[in-house]
């Protein structure tokens, strides 16, 4: 969302598109390593205490924060009354083009022809507005010759110059008026069209009522519950399986879900974790975060009270609580929540070996690091 503008900051713009184009570009590992989900990627400008060095490469941080469907609902017009209004305007546009290939279409048709196409391309007030004040065009010479002169005898004007504050002050009085023409079209254009399309009558007269399904909701096949269940169980029966990667992992997602955010400072420090400490391949670590996700997602308290039994080493239990504490605190500074999951990972973790219920797991991915293994601490 643009905060500017107020709606998808979908390249808006060339400054909004290099923006995006920088941290998508840079982050799309992260958000291949997500789980589904719907996210909103929140992009900031980088503070300017914060130096570009470490886990921030320009002038943007950015993160992934978990939405809703409550969230898009709460952007406005989602009623069932509102998708009539759309259906309505749907159906009227099918009506007018097939009303107009039927008798129209073939008349013009009939008319048209390449030259006079080429005319009413070339007469179009856009392209004219470039056309009429191209170099090419031989009444603009004189204009090229004044405009290079102009360009060399600019001079910056006094600060206190009179007509420079006369200047910002009407161009801050054409942008206010500009903002309040632009506000004042979009809320009566709204509520024209939805007064008119939301009557019962015009509705009615292009065949929709109350009943009708204007957004139908997809079924889910006995199939694909079956393929769900079976992911389920999968999933399950991982929960106290691997070792010091796993329990990294899963700890460091349950830290940073507090917030139901990942900031990229953070996922770029377990990236290092993941290079530095768990020796594993970019796939490989993939499959590991989603997996952990998942997990997280289907027992999120048993999952971290199985921790202890993945790393029953008392040593490798401080390197692994000294990781996470470094890749949580790669971000903004801990949250309460965040601190509270934090206290939780050492209350967990503090379970003498002898008491753990479950034995440690001794199978391990072909390829994954020994419990052991966590020598290069990240700092």
């Amino acid at each position: 969302m643009s905060q500017e503008i107020g709606h998808l900051a979908i390249f808006v713009s060339a400054k909004v598109g290099a923006k995006e184009d920088e941290e998508f570009v840079q982050l799309i590992d992260v958000i291949d390593c997500l789980a589904p989900g719907l996210y909103e990627m929140v992009i900031s400008p980088r503070p300017a205490n914060v130096p570009a060095a470490g886990f921030i490469t320009g002038d943007w941080i950015a993160r992934f924060e978990a939405r809703s469907l409550d969230d898009i609902r709460a952007l406005g017009r989602n009623r069932p009354e509102d998708d009539r209004a759309f259906a309505t305007v749907a159906r009227l546009s099918e009506v007018n083009l097939s009303l107009y290939r039927t008798f129209m279409q073939p008349l013009v048709r009939a008319l048209a022809n390449q030259p006079a196409a080429d005319l009413a391309r070339a007469l179009n007030p856009l392209r004219l507005s470039y056309t009429m004040f191209a170099d090419r065009n031989p009444w603009m010479k004189g204009i090229q010759k004044l405009a290079a002169g102009a360009a060399a005898a600019r001079k910056p004007v006094a600060a206190d110059n009179p007509f420079l504050t006369l200047q910002t002050q009407i161009s801050g009085e054409i942008t206010t008026a500009l903002d309040a023409y632009r506000d004042a079209r979009d809320k009566w254009g709204e509520k024209i069209f939805f007064g008119f399309y939301s009557s019962p009558f015009v509705q009615a007269f292009l065949g929709i009522d109350a009943d009708s399904v204007v957004r139908p909701v997809l079924g889910t096949s006995s199939e694909k519950l079956a393929a769900r269940q079976a992911q389920t169980a999968a999933y399950a029966a991982m929960l106290g399986t691997g070792g010091f990667d796993e329990a990294l992992t899963r700890a460091v997602l349950y830290v940073v879900a507090a917030g139901r955010m990942l900031d990229q400072r953070c996922a770029l420090a377990l990236n290092v974790a993941r290079q530095q400490v768990m020796g594993l391949s970019l796939a490989e670590f993939k499959v590991l975060v989603r997996n952990q996700f998942f997990i997280l997602q289907l027992e999120p308290e048993r999952a971290v009270t199985v921790l202890p039994s993945l790393v029953p080493e008392a040593d490798a239990r401080k390197k692994l609580l000294k990781q996470v504490r470094a890749i949580a605190s790669a971000g903004d500074r801990l949250t309460a929540e965040e601190g509270e999951r934090l206290a939780r990972l050492s209350e967990v973790l503090a379970i003498p070996v002898e008491q753990l219920v479950t034995p440690p797991a001794s199978g391990r991915r072909p390829g994954a690091s020994a419990a052991a293994k966590p020598d290069a601490v990240l700092h």
